[in-house]
C-alpha cells in the first residue's frame, strides 16, 4: 500500500487538489456558506422541483418508473418520459445521497455541490491519458469544471449540468480513432486490457445527460468512423465505430424496455414537436458572446444590441465557451483547413477540428439537427447543448498547445516558471469571467420552503392519511410551460411538502390521469365539486398565481356558492385549500351503496382516448376545436377497466377536396366504409371497446392539403367530437 501510495502521490496529491478547490470555488462563487443547506438552494418551481419531485420518489419507491402519489386518482407513471430512464447515473447518486440523508433538499443540494469535483476528477485523469502534465492536466479540468455552460444549466437543468462522462466520451472517440485494437472483434479481443475500459465507458455514456451526451456520442462516433475509414481506405475501420455506437444503442434499449412496453399497452404520445430542434439551436455567434460583460463597457453594448434585436435567443446562451475556450475554437477552425499534416500534434488537433466541424454541422440552427428532428425523431431537441463537447474539443486545444509549447521553450527554470505563471493565471481569468454573477436569494427561500411546508402540514392534519388532493389549474406535466405568474413545476409543492397525501397533478400529459383531471376541470364547478366528491376526493388546491384577479375572483365565487366554507391560505397569500370532508358526507349520503359504486366506476374507469400515429394536436378552443389526420391515423382507445365498455361515438369528419373520396373506420379491425369530401359527414354510432388497448384507426384515398410551411400530412378534419369530455350525470 505505501509503494502505491508513494508510487502515485502526485496524482492523489492532485485528486485532493480537484476535490478542495471545486468545493472552494462553488463557495466563493455562489456564497453556499452563507446558507443552510437544509434548504433550497433553488426554489423557483421550474426544474428545480423537478428534480426535488425525482429525489422524492426516489427515497419514496426507490426509482423513477412510478409514483403513488401524483396524479391521482390513478398515480403515475413516468415510462412516456425517456429522458429520465436515461439518466441512471446521476439517479443512481441521488438514490445513495437519499438514502444516507433521508432529507430529500439536502440530498439534491449535495448532488449539486458534488458535481463540480466529479467532472474535475474525470476530466483530470482524461487529460492525464493525452500525456499531459498535472499542472496542465489540472488547470484545464478545473476549466472544464466551471465553464459558462453549468452557470448557466445550474439546478434549473440539472441532468445537463451532470456532463462528467464527456471527457470519456472524447477519449472513447480518440481511441476509436487512433487505435486499431479497439472493438476489433476477434480472439484477442478480451485480452486487450482497453477494451475493457472502453466497455465501462459506453456503459456511464449511455446513462448519463438524459440521452442528449449518448446521442451526440454516437453522432461523433459515426464521424469518427467515416474519417479513419476514409483515411485509410477500408471499410472496417467504419465497422469498429459503429460497433461502438450499437453497444451504447443496445444499453439506451435496455433502459428504455419500459417506455416500449408502455406504448404497446397504451399507445405513443408525442410530447415533442420537430421544430423545437430548430428554435433550440445553436448560434454561432453565442459561442463569443459572454452571458454578462462584467461591467467593460463596449462589450455591454454590443449584447444589448443583440439581445434586443436577434431572433431565438433562449437557452442557446449558454453556448458561450469561455476565454480559453474561444482561443481553442478559433486554432480548430484554422486547423480544419489544412489537409497535410505530420506532427503527432497535428494530428490530434486536425482530428479534434473535423469533430468541432461535425458539431456545428449537426447543432446549428437549420442543420442536419433539424433534419433528424423531422424526418427521424423529435425527441433530441436542444441542439445547442452540442456546444459543451465543443467546450470540451477547444479545452483540450489549448492544454495540447500549452504542452507543447512548454517542451519547446527555454530550458531556463525562471522562464518555465513564468510560463506555467501566466498560464495559469489565464486559467483563473476564464474561470472567473465564466461565472455571470448573480446568487440566489437563499433567505428568500428558505421563507417560501418554510411557508408552502406549513401549509401542506395543515392540510395533511384536516383530511385522512392518503386523503387524494384535487389540484386547480389544470396543468400538464412535465413541460406544460408557465401560466400566468406560476412557473411549470410550481403544482408539485403539496408532493413535496406532504408525506402520503395523493396530489392530481403530476400524471403524464396525454395518459388517463392528466386525462381524468383535463376532464373535471373543464366541468363547471358545481359538477366539477360533485364529480371529486364521488371519485373519492378531499380536498381543493389552488395555486392563485397561475390566475389574473378577475379569474381567481370568478372560481372561488363559484367554489364558495357550493361548499360555504372558508378557505384554508398560506401565509404568503398564493396557495388556497378547501376541504371537501363535510361536503362529501353531505353529497355522498344522496345515493345508495349500488348507485354510487356504479357512478364511481363511471368516473374513475371512463374510457381514454389518446391521440395516434397520424393525428395532429387539437386546435382551438372550447366549441371550436379541430384536428387533422393523415391517409392512416389512429386513434388508441384505453379501457381500463375489467369489462367491456359501450361509447356512443359522435363527430364530423371531413376531407379537404370537394372531390367525393373514401374513408374506412375500423375498430379493433372491424371496419365499415364511407364517402365524404369537404362538406364532411356526420359519425353517430355505438361501439364496444374491450378491456385493455383498443384502436380506431382511420384510413383515406383523399387528397392532401398542401399548406405552405407546413409539413404536416393533412388529409381529413375532424370536428365536433366528444372524445375528452365527462358526460357522468350525477344529481
Amino acid at each position: 500500500m505505501n509503494q502505491i501510495l508513494l508510487k502515485y502521490r502526485k496524482q492523489l496529491f492532485c485528486c485532493f487538489i480537484l476535490i478542495v478547490i471545486p468545493i472552494v470555488l462553488i463557495n466563493y462563487f455562489y456564497l453556499f456558506y452563507t446558507m443552510d443547506l437544509n434548504y433550497p438552494i433553488s426554489y423557483t418551481g421550474g426544474d428545480d422541483f423537478f428534480l426535488f419531485v425525482n429525489a422524492k420518489n426516489v427515497l419514496e419507491s426507490g426509482w423513477v418508473f412510478h409514483n403513488d402519489f401524483l396524479g391521482a386518482p390513478y398515480g403515475a407513471n413516468n415510462y412516456d418520459y425517456p429522458s429520465l430512464l436515461l439518466d441512471n447515473v446521476d439517479t443512481f447518486i441521488l438514490k445513495i445521497l437519499v438514502l444516507i440523508t433521508h432529507n430529500v433538499v439536502l440530498s439534491v443540494n449535495l448532488q449539486f455541490i458534488t458535481i463540480f469535483p466529479l467532472i474535475a476528477l474525470i476530466c483530470y485523469f482524461v487529460l492525464k491519458a493525452f500525456k499531459m502534465r498535472d499542472w496542465i492536466a489540472v488547470s484545464g479540468s478545473l476549466v472544464f469544471t466551471f465553464t459558462p455552460y453549468i452557470f448557466f444549466r445550474g439546478m434549473g437543468h440539472f441532468a445537463l449540468s451532470t456532463y462528467e462522462f464527456i471527457p470519456i466520451s472524447v477519449l472513447l472517440l480518440f481511441w476509436v480513432y487512433s487505435d486499431d485494437k479497439l472493438f476489433a472483434f476477434n480472439k484477442d479481443f478480451f485480452k486487450y486490457k482497453r477494451n475493457y475500459y472502453a466497455i465501462i465507458f459506453c456503459i456511464l455514456i449511455a446513462n448519463n445527460g438524459i440521452a442528449y451526451y449518448p446521442f451526440f456520442t454516437c453522432f461523433f462516433l459515426c464521424v469518427t468512423g467515416m474519417m479513419k475509414g476514409f483515411d485509410k481506405r477500408k471499410l472496417k475501420y467504419f465497422i469498429q465505430s459503429v460497433s461502438a455506437v450499437i453497444f451504447i444503442g443496445i444499453l439506451m434499449a435496455i433502459n428504455l424496455i419500459p417506455y416500449y412496453i408502455n406504448i404497446m399497452n397504451e399507445g405513443k404520445i408525442e410530447l415533442r414537436s420537430y421544430a423545437a430542434a430548430e428554435v433550440y439551436g445553436l448560434k454561432i455567434i453565442q459561442l463569443f458572446l459572454p452571458m454578462t460583460t462584467h461591467g467593460i463597457g463596449i462589450l455591454n453594448r454590443i449584447l444589448t444590441v443583440y439581445n434586443s434585436s436577434a431572433q431565438l435567443i433562449n437557452e442557446n446562451r449558454s453556448s458561450y465557451l469561455g476565454a480559453v475556450g474561444i482561443i481553442g475554437f478559433i486554432i480548430l477552425m484554422f486547423f480544419a483547413f489544412i489537409n497535410k499534416i505530420e506532427t503527432d500534434l497535428g494530428k490530434k488537433l486536425k482530428f479534434l477540428a473535423n469533430l468541432n466541424v461535425a458539431a456545428m454541422l449537426l447543432g446549428t440552427i437549420g442543420g442536419f439537427g433539424c433534419v433528424f428532428a423531422l424526418f427521424i425523431s423529435s425527441m433530441i431537441r436542444g441542439y445547442n447543448r452540442i456546444s459543451i463537447f465543443m467546450s470540451f474539443f477547444a479545452i483540450l486545444t489549448v492544454c495540447l498547445i500549452v504542452e507543447y509549447l512548454y517542451e519547446k521553450i527555454s530550458k531556463k527554470k525562471i522562464i518555465k516558471i513564468l510560463f506555467i505563471a501566466i498560464s495559469i493565471a489565464f486559467c483563473c481569468g476564464s474561470i472567473y469571467e465564466a461565472f455571470p454573477g448573480g446568487v440566489p436569494n437563499y433567505e428568500a427561500n428558505k421563507v417560501k420552503y418554510i411557508s408552502d411546508d406549513v401549509f401542506v402540514k395543515k392540510i395533511e392534519a384536516s383530511v385522512s392519511k392518503n386523503a387524494m388532493i384535487f389540484q386547480l389549474p389544470y396543468h400538464q406535466y412535465p413541460e406544460g410551460g408557465g401560466v400566468n405568474k406560476m412557473p411549470d413545476y410550481q403544482l408539485a409543492v403539496g408532493y413535496i411538502h406532504s408525506s402520503g397525501l395523493k396530489w392530481s397533478y403530476g400524471g403524464m400529459k396525454g395518459r388517463r390521469s392528466d386525462s381524468f383531471n383535463y376532464q373535471v376541470t373543464n366541468l363547471d364547478v358545481e359538477a366539477m365539486i360533485k364529480t371529486l366528491s364521488v371519485a373519492g376526493f378531499e380536498g381543493i388546491y389552488i395555486d392563485k398565481s397561475a390566475y389574473t384577479d378577475e379569474e381567481y375572483t370568478n372560481l372561488t365565487t363559484s367554489i364558495n356558492k357550493v361548499l360555504n366554507i372558508e378557505p384554508m391560505i398560506s401565509d404568503d397569500n398564493l396557495l388556497v385549500f378547501y376541504d371537501l370532508t363535510s361536503y362529501n358526507k353531505e353529497y355522498l349520503s344522496e345515493y345508495s351503496e349500488p348507485e354510487l359504486s356504479t357512478l364511481k366506476d363511471d368516473i374513475l374507469y371512463r374510457l381514454n382516448f389518446t391521440l395516434g400515429e397520424g393525428f395532429t394536436a387539437v386546435e382551438g378552443e372550447g366549441d371550436s376545436q379541430w384536428m387533422w389526420l393523415s391517409n392512416d391515423a389512429k386513434l388508441v382507445v384505453n379501457n381500463f377497466s375489467d369489462k367491456d365498455k359501450q361509447y356512443h361515438l359522435k363527430f364530423r369528419i371531413a376531407s379537404t377536396s370537394g372531390e367525393m373520396s373514401d374513408l374506412k373506420l375500423y375498430i379493433n379491425g372491424k371496419g365499415t366504409k364511407y364517402t365524404l369530401n369537404v362538406d364532411g359527414i356526420l359519425i353517430d354510432m355505438d361501439a364496444k371497446f374491450k378491456p385493455g388497448k383498443n384502436t380506431i384507426q382511420f384510413k383515406t384515398n383523399a387528397v392532401q392539403l398542401v399548406a405552405p410551411g407546413d409539413p404536416r400530412e393533412l388529409y381529413l378534419r375532424i370536428t365536433e367530437f366528444d372524445f375528452f369530455k365527462n358526460e357522468t350525470i350525477l344529481k
